[in-house]
């Protein structure tokens, strides 16, 4: 019996917590604010500093933190020299407007192609 009932007890305290994290409205799901944070530091991002005959198709992929005031951190970085010191560029110190943006830690992947 005293089993029992510390059975029922933790099936009804499980069912509490799932139900209550159902019932939390989300703001915005985690996709919806990637794929905004991807736009604009896409956007943000371009290889006209960097001579048409030094071109390449390449991909740099940077752990981008966002400070609690909106600026931009590069915690880690990966991708061919020349094109990393052009996203670290680009990107040192720009800021987010947004507030959801800030605190967290996103990985963005920019892909350049030569013309």
């Amino acid at each position: 019996m005293k089993t029992f009932k510390i059975l029922a007890a933790t099936i009804v305290l499980i069912g509490f917590a799932t139900t209550s994290k159902a019932i939390t409205p989300v703001s915005e799901t985690t996709i919806e604010c990637r794929n905004e944070m991807k736009n604009k530091l896409t956007l943000r991002v371009s290889q006209s500093d960097i001579p048409w005959d030094e071109q390449k198709n390449t991909e740099v992929v940077a752990e981008i933190y966002i400070n609690n005031d909106g600026k931009t951190n590069i915690v880690a970085i990966n991708g061919e020299n020349t094109y990393k010191t052009l996203v670290e560029k680009q990107l040192k110190n720009h800021q987010m407007d947004k507030e959801k943006f800030s605190g967290k830690t996103f990985i963005c992947r920019f892909q350049f192609r030569k013309n």
